[in-house]
């Protein structure tokens, strides 16, 4: 048999191959470009949104500006400091309280903010006196918080891990030493309830002047809690109790009235609970304590705002109640 032989040339064939190569290595160097510049395009974008955010945030006047500029104002004459949520922002009147009293509670805040507030603030106060801060109605049940979070993965008031990230987030940023900022105390101090982060801190809610009109919520309930939250929370209300004591003032802890159809969703056993908590702290740190949740003063509808917030003739009510208590 004849054998066959194919030339080959191999320099064409090496030329032919190189260009091959050549023209893929443009093509994915173009599609690398067109990813880089649509990517930056993106951060731009996201750059130029929070950036605008956050300063429509500090110059735009909310809730908690008005009260942080409103505070920075008066620090060096206030004697008594009120924090908390909105069962210290709606239901006590700094005004009756007193002329050196201010009211820095935020409606819808945990207690890491006000954790938050008595660690940055306080120190700050050449002549505070007193602190008042609520301690809010339990509702310890484990196996309805398992229940209630089971087929949820979103933040809820009761999720342990969004609290600890917000507070986590707020002392980082705070001992920073950059507390001045009211767009970064706009997201970290925020606990999303029932309405978005952002637009709970462009609203200003009002609860200090609410009217004399009863809005009821029929499917209104206690969210429950886990234990392990509820030890949280008293932990935060030691480290507030010693950084009032630190101050050398006087911290005074109330529960506040609410609607008894509120009061009937509270289990004997929480009221126990809540009971032999305060006595355990009382051992511990000079606070003083008044529950006001049984209170037949504030048995009447027409002095709520709501199931849990009184209105402003319930909070003159309540407040004068407090200063008398206390003797304030």
């Amino acid at each position: 048999m004849g054998r066959h032989f194919i030339l080959i040339d191999l320099k064409k064939l090496t030329s032919t191959h190189n260009k091959k190569r050549t023209k893929s290595f443009h093509k994915a160097l173009m599609h690398m470009r067109v990813f880089i510049k649509d990517t930056l395009h993106i951060t731009l974008i996201f750059t130029i949104l929070i950036g605008g955010l956050g300063l429509f945030i500090d110059y735009r006047p909310n809730e908690f500006s008005t009260k942080y500029n409103n505070w920075w104002k008066r620090r060096n004459t206030t004697t008594t400091l009120l924090i908390g949520n909105s069962h210290i922002q709606a239901n006590v009147r700094a005004d009756i309280i007193g002329d050196s009293a201010y009211n820095m509670a935020i409606g819808g805040s945990n207690i890491q903010h006000a954790l938050s507030i008595a660690r940055t603030y306080i120190p700050q106060m050449e002549n505070l006196k007193t602190v008042i801060i609520n301690f809010d109605y339990p509702n310890v049940d484990d196996s309805s918080y398992n229940l209630h979070n089971k087929h949820s993965s979103s933040p809820k008031k009761g999720n342990p891990n969004w609290g600890n990230y917000l507070n986590y987030v707020h002392h980082r940023y705070l001992h920073a030493g950059t507390s001045h900022s009211r767009f970064y105390h706009a997201i970290s101090c925020n606990q999303i309830h029932h309405v978005t982060l952002i637009n709970y801190y462009l609203t200003d809610l009002n609860l200090e002047k609410q009217n004399g009109i009863f809005h009821d919520n029929p499917y209104f309930y206690i969210e429950p809690i886990s234990i392990e939250q509820y030890n949280s929370y008293v932990l935060s209300i030691a480290k507030i109790a010693q950084t009032v004591s630190d101050h050398h003032a006087k911290l005074i802890i109330i529960t506040s009235p609410a609607h008894h159809r509120f009061i009937s969703q509270i289990k004997p056993e929480n009221i126990e609970l809540m009971n032999s908590t305060i006595d355990s702290l009382s051992h511990i740190y000079p606070i003083r304590y008044k529950n006001y949740l049984f209170d037949t003063t504030f048995h009447h509808e027409e002095m709520f705002a709501d199931i849990h917030h009184l209105n402003r003739n319930g909070a003159a009510i309540f407040s004068s109640k407090i200063k008398k208590d206390f003797e304030l």
